[in-house]
């Protein structure tokens, strides 16, 4: 768990631009889900 949180801590913004990215050229994939995601990190001070 503790690697998982240090590799979104470290590759965050990149996940989720490749993830909004991933949907707005029609791919099927939901961003929403990361975009929910960072903003819980950003409300607890992760980033």
């Amino acid at each position: 768990m503790n690697e998982t949180l240090e590799f979104l801590i470290r590759h965050g913004y990149t996940l989720l631009f490749v993830g909004v990215l991933a949907e707005q050229i029609a791919l099927p994939f939901a961003a929403i889900p990361l975009l929910l995601a960072a903003g819980a990190f950003a409300m607890i001070g992760i980033s």
